[in-house]
């Protein structure tokens, strides 16, 4: 009887650290899956960032050109395309929670929540 009831032991405590062992890989393995997703979520959101930067500065620059010939002026058009520029940072610096700080927290939230489904 002793030695059933230690068997029965030795192979609960063998099934419990299996167990533990499993939990701590689960976790190890969710956590870099997390981190995995941030990272390419981050260089993915960087390169639009670059290539957005780039469109507004072709587009800054096609308006200047734009409109400092329709008003015989260069330096009048791109003070002009400044001058927008401006008010948009003002907007932004005005809006800035409800507009980018929320928004990016939520999204970083649900994204460190969400669980994948692939």
């Amino acid at each position: 009887m002793d030695s059933q009831i230690k068997d029965h032991f030795s192979n609960l405590s063998d099934n419990i650290r299996s167990y533990v062992d499993a939990r701590i890989q689960l976790i190890k393995l969710s956590a870099a899956d997390k981190v995995a997703s941030g990272a390419s979520g981050f260089v993915s959101g960087f390169l639009m960032l670059i290539l957005g930067l780039f469109f507004l500065l072709f587009v800054g620059c096609s308006a200047g050109f734009f409109i400092g010939r329709e008003m015989d002026s260069y330096a009048a058009g791109f003070l002009i395309v400044a001058g927008f520029y401006l008010l948009l940072f003002v907007l932004l610096l005005i809006f800035r929670k409800a507009m980018i700080l929320n928004p990016i927290t939520n999204f970083v939230i649900k994204g460190m929540l969400h669980e994948r489904k692939d």
